[in-house]
C-alpha cells in the first residue's frame, strides 16, 4: 500500500469541525451566552452534534478563547453549512447570528478535522465515560506522511509511560487541508493530573520516547481547555 494510500485509510470515517474564537476584552460572557442561545442549536439543526465547548485556561494557551468541537457524518453537511454561512442565498438566520458573534471576537476560525479509525466519536466517548470536562488540544507539526507511525508510538509508547496518570487518549486527527499538520486530543481527570508527569521527567524511558517522536513529529504546542 502506498503512503498516499494508507494515510487516507487512516483518516477514513470520523469527521470534525473545530472552531476557534478569540473573544474582546470584557465580552468573553457575553460570546458566550450567544453561541450556546443562538449559534449552536442552528448547527444541531442542521445535524451536527456537539461533542464540547470550551473555554482556555488560563494555565496554558491564549486567555479568552472559545473552543467548539462537533462531530458529522458526511462531507456534504459541511458543504450545505459552508454555502449556509457564506452564500448570498444561504440561511439568513444563521448569518445574522454569525454577525452579531463577529462582534464579540477578535479573530474566529474553523477547521475540518478528519479522525483516525481509532478516535472515539461522541457515542464511543459516552459510553466510555469521557465527559471532556478538561481536556488538552495538542497542535503536531509532522513528517511528510508519517501519520500512521505517529499515532502508532502514541498508543504503544507514550500511553504505557502515562497510564494511571487520569490522562486518557480521545482521538488524532489530521486538517483536512494539510498534510504535514495534526491535532491531538486528552481528555483529563482535571488539570492536576498533569502533574503526575513530573514523575515521569528525564527517566530512560521518557528519553527514549523523545528520541522515537523526533522520527515523526518537528514541533508541538498545546491548549488546557476547560468545558463550559
Amino acid at each position: 500500500m502506498s503512503d498516499a494510500s494508507a494515510k487516507s485509510n487512516m483518516f477514513d470515517g470520523k469527521l470534525f469541525f473545530l472552531q476557534t474564537y478569540a473573544a474582546l476584552p470584557g465580552k468573553s460572557g457575553e460570546f458566550r451566552a450567544l453561541y450556546s442561545r443562538s449559534f449552536a442549536p442552528l448547527l444541531e439543526q442542521r445535524g451536527l452534534r456537539k461533542a464540547a465547548f470550551w473555554e482556555t485556561s488560563q494555565v496554558e494557551g491564549p486567555s479568552g478563547e472559545h473552543l467548539a468541537l462537533w462531530e458529522f457524518s458526511a462531507p456534504s453537511e459541511m458543504i450545505e453549512l459552508t454555502r449556509a454561512l457564506d452564500a448570498p442565498d444561504g440561511d439568513p438566520k444563521l448569518q445574522a447570528v454569525r454577525d452579531d458573534l463577529s462582534l464579540l471576537v477578535s479573530r474566529q476560525e474553523g477547521w475540518t478535522y478528519l479522525g483516525s479509525g481509532q478516535s472515539l466519536g461522541i457515542a464511543d466517548m459516552q459510553r466510555e465515560g469521557i465527559t471532556l470536562k478538561s481536556c488538552l488540544w495538542e497542535q503536531v507539526d509532522i513528517v511528510p506522511n508519517q501519520y500512521a507511525l505517529f499515532e502508532n508510538a502514541l498508543r504503544v509508547d507514550y500511553l504505557r509511560l502515562i497510564r494511571d496518570s487520569g490522562i486518557r487518549l480521545v482521538g488524532v486527527y489530521r486538517p483536512q487541508l494539510y498534510s504535514i499538520k495534526a491535532a491531538v486530543l486528552w481528555d483529563l481527570e482535571d488539570f492536576s493530573c498533569l502533574s503526575r508527569l513530573d514523575d515521569i521527567d528525564g527517566s530512560a524511558e521518557l528519553r527514549h520516547w523523545g528520541n522515537i517522536a523526533l522520527t515523526f513529529r518537528t514541533a508541538v504546542s498545546g491548549r488546557l481547555l476547560r468545558r463550559i
